[in-house]
């Protein structure tokens, strides 16, 4: 029989990194007349169907649900399809931090690129080329910042219950 004698956890969340940048949106300049205009017809959206023609094959976009979990946070994956889901819904996405993001890392240190996950339980198969990469020469992530969550055990997976989530969260926050 084994004894374990270390910090053993009941948590139902798990460490969860990306490496990114935060996705703001359009900014407004003064010199600009035309994003001026397009303010006083209402806010321009945070992220458009053009923002994915930008994305480089690795990358990806992340919706982030801060403490909506009972232990954690809410993290999916943003599509082009959940984008126009959200548009049905009229879910206003300045609600939520979006990261673009190169990689993500899990509670076990195993990195992927981000195009790989998805928003199941089930983990991708580890990419031997990431950890090659890593034990080597490094994993290049020049520009990228480095964004820390929780990820609650309980993250819907199902697309209407994502839905769900995104639209309580956004009339909560």
């Amino acid at each position: 029989m084994k004894i374990r004698s270390d910090f053993v956890s009941n948590s139902s969340s798990s460490s969860f990194v990306l490496f990114g940048t935060k996705h703001e949106g359009p900014r407004i300049s003064i010199e600009d007349m035309s994003s001026v205009e397009s303010v006083r017809n209402g806010r321009p959206d945070k992220i458009t169907i053009d923002d994915f023609s930008g994305l480089e094959p690795d990358e990806a976009f992340f919706i982030i649900l801060r403490n909506a979990g009972s232990e954690g946070d809410y993290i999916f994956r943003l599509t082009p399809d959940l984008l126009m889901d959200c548009h049905l819904h009229q879910i206003d996405l300045y609600k939520f931090p979006i990261i673009r993001a190169r990689y993500f890392m899990t509670e076990c240190g195993y990195t992927y690129r981000a195009s790989q996950y998805n928003t199941g339980d089930d983990w991708p198969e580890a990419d031997d080329s990431i950890r090659t990469k890593m034990k080597g020469d490094g994993l290049p992530v020049d520009g990228l910042k480095v964004f820390r969550y929780s990820k609650d055990y309980g993250n819907p997976s199902d697309r209407s219950e994502i839905l769900e989530e995104l639209e309580r969260y956004a009339k909560c926050g």
